[in-house]
């Protein structure tokens, strides 16, 4: 499976792609794709942390160190294949180790 938080991925990747994309990104949202990671089949993971799906609501409080832990989850679990830094985002590729 290949997993995105930013749908253009599907223009250039010939399988089917699975959005992380949500209207309300959370530290549940977090909590349970991480309860996922464990048993799934995922072989790619592409992360922007700019796109709207990984932008923090004022109220949660703990997303923004919720959403740091995550991404070191998926260093320790996965093969980091591309980090980069534009500005304040993020873009990240995880392959499967």
């Amino acid at each position: 499976d290949i997993w995105t938080t930013n749908p253009l991925i599907n223009l250039y990747v010939p399988k089917k792609v699975f959005l992380l994309y949500y209207s309300l990104y959370t530290t549940q949202i977090i909590d349970d794709f991480e309860n996922y990671l464990p048993n799934s089949n995922i072989s790619y993971i592409f992360l922007d942390t700019c796109s709207g799906v990984m932008i923090c609501s004022q109220e949660d409080t703990g997303c923004s160190r919720k959403t740091v832990d995550f991404i070191n989850n998926l260093e320790a679990t996965f093969d980091k294949k591309f980090h980069k830094t534009f500005g304040k985002c993020d873009y990240y590729i995880f392959a499967k180790k």
